[in-house]
């Protein structure tokens, strides 16, 4: 059973004689079913209070209140029914694995934590090094490969998205020239969207172009192997995973413009690590793929629900937990769920009905 919350609070009340003794060297008593927020009720001659969730100091999946009865301190463990909550789908929309990392290892705790689904983003691997227009299938063959394996040690639904790194443009242009290195990143795309059409891959990403300052020729090829992504990913009715600069209501537009020009839905263009845009009038369309930090969700939340939740975990072993921890999204959507943060409504919307854009044509949002 994942740890799912609700507001139907179930109850253990547990003495002890020592206030200092750690939480788990305390005998669990007895089990007191569906007790009313503020009621009171006797245990072994005690009585304590149920105190309302939004009350409590509180962890996804526990709250902690202590009292005390006379000279006998009590502390009170609330955990939470399952009923309601127990089937909220909890999607990552940015997660990078490593063959030298924990990969199936890192999903299964997503899993566990309640996580439901992810997208599958490509990286350039160390074991590839691109130096021909193959390489790239050799480099998606590896996401594919940890994907399926994902699959077949997990329940989760794995999308997968293949594409030319933007920031790649930079090492083979200085190996051989912006000319021949902007074909191969064409290549690159090619063999991506034929991955989409054969149904091994579900969208085209991330692309874009470097995300800090670079020389303008250097952008304008980027934006030119950008277009024919999005030129591809209309053919094939599949979304894109845009990594660039920073978002702001203007790139955003910048964006929407772009895919316009594709004769692509600005809805299919996702815009990794965005900040909390999410107005109309901020996202031009464009659907934002946010940060799950606490205030990056706060914010968007006040905006409305049309955006997705990502980590960008990269799965390093030398920086595990960058950039965010693999159970960042499950946790922070019980833990808002849990505390009235985010109604259900919103987290189906965002953890089902918009990741349904990765089902083909008839998956738009």
């Amino acid at each position: 059973m994942r740890r799912h919350l609700t507001y139907q609070e179930f109850s253990y009340i547990v003495r002890f004689r020592e206030t200092e003794m750690s939480l788990n060297e305390i005998p669990i008593e007895e089990h007191e079913p569906e007790l009313p927020s503020s009621e009171t009720f006797r245990h072994h001659g005690s009585v304590a209070l149920v105190i309302s969730p939004e009350s409590l100091q509180h962890e996804p999946g526990i709250l902690i209140h202590r009292s005390c009865s006379g000279k006998q301190p009590i502390i009170t463990l609330s955990v939470f029914s399952c009923d309601v909550t127990e089937n909220i789908p909890i999607y990552d929309n940015h997660i990078h694995l490593s063959p030298r990392g924990r990969n199936i290892e890192a999903l299964k705790e997503f899993e566990s934590a309640g996580g439901t689904g992810l997208t599958l983003v490509t990286l350039p691997y160390d074991e590839v090094v691109i130096s021909e227009a193959d390489d790239f299938l050799r480099s998606y063959q590896i996401t594919l490969s940890m994907a399926e394996r994902a699959r077949s040690s997990t329940e989760l639904k794995i999308n997968v998205a293949v594409g030319p790194y933007p920031v790649l443009i930079l090492p083979l242009a200085e190996r051989f020239g912006l000319e021949k290195a902007e074909k191969m990143m064409i290549s690159g795309m090619n063999i991506a969207a034929e991955l989409v059409a054969s149904g091994k891959a579900n969208a085209i990403g991330e692309i874009g172009r470097p995300h800090f300052d670079v020389s303008e020729e250097i952008t304008v090829s980027s934006n030119r192997i950008l277009l024919h992504g999005m030129e591809l990913a209309a053919e094939n009715g599949c979304p894109v995973i845009i990594h660039c600069e920073s978002g702001s209501p203007e790139l955003m537009k910048e964006l929407s413009e772009m895919a316009g020009s594709a004769s692509l839905d600005p809805g299919m263009v996702i815009k990794h690590f965005c900040p909390p845009l999410v107005r109309d009038d901020e996202t031009h369309g464009v659907m934002p793929s946010i940060p799950a930090s606490r205030r990056s969700v706060r914010e968007a939340l006040s905006k409305g629900d049309r955006f997705m939740l990502e980590t960008d975990h990269i799965d390093d072993p030398e920086r595990p937990g960058a950039v965010m921890s693999v159970n960042t999204v499950p946790k922070r959507v019980l833990a808002m769920l849990s505390n009235g943060e985010m109604s259900e409504g919103t987290a189906w919307k965002i953890g089902a009905d918009i990741p349904k854009m990765y089902d083909g044509p008839k998956g738009k949002h």
